[in-house]
């Protein structure tokens, strides 16, 4: 078995082995943490996925959105184009219903494209990170065709727990890492982080 398919197979056991109370708790933690950040309160237009299994849960950061004024945005699977379309929702959970491997999409009578230009804030799902930022999703490359597309100042937040954050998730060329972390226990600055180990390669050039 390849390494990525290892390490899939084992963080999706650890998740699934999780108690309800504990994605519950630890759904809340991380949702506090998210809220609190200055740039997401400024932020107009937020996208998000909708929580599937024993995720990390994003039913409150949907609701505060909509209730503050910001525009929400969902993804909804376009299977045979292999691509994710950014669809606004304004009702939940009424503008949703069971999709693509279960998971709640936008009802095509609700659909609501919008260009992914407007978008401000993305909130990622994955099944393992590294500190970098380096992303393990579920093997569909559906996030790594759609990240590309965003604005570069585009900030892109992966809830996770403790556990998914490991030291390698064998990132390839094409995969581009996210700019947050953000756990029950602590965000990382995954950005910030990417920039000290490039400072300190170049000194380390230089001095030899």
């Amino acid at each position: 078995m390849k390494v990525k398919e290892r390490l899939r197979k084992e963080i999706l056991e650890l998740r699934k082995n999780l108690k309800p109370a504990d994605v519950e708790y630890k759904s809340r933690q991380i949702t506090k943490r998210i809220l609190d950040l200055e740039y997401f309160r400024n932020v107009g237009v937020v996208m998000t996925y909708v929580a599937f299994r024993n995720e990390i849960r994003t039913e409150e950061i949907i609701k505060y959105c909509l209730n503050t004024g910001k525009r929400l945005v969902v993804p909804k699977v376009v299977k045979k184009r292999r691509l994710l379309l950014a669809s606004e929702i304004q009702n939940y959970p009424e503008d949703l219903a069971p999709g693509t491997l279960n998971i709640m999409e936008p009802k095509e009578e609700v659909l609501r494209p919008v260009p992914v230009e407007i978008i401000d804030f993305l909130i990622v799902p994955g099944l393992a990170f590294d500190r970098l930022g380096n992303r393990l999703g579920y093997g569909g490359g559906y996030y790594d065709c759609f990240i590309p597309s965003l604005r570069p100042d585009v900030v892109t937040a992966a809830p996770v727990y403790d556990f998914q954050i490991r030291d390698d998730v064998f990132s390839e060329k094409h995969d581009i890492p996210v700019d947050l972390l953000i756990t029950e226990n602590k965000i990382i600055d995954c950005k910030r982080y990417r920039k000290e180990i490039f400072k300190k390669v170049q000194s380390d050039l230089e001095i030899s």
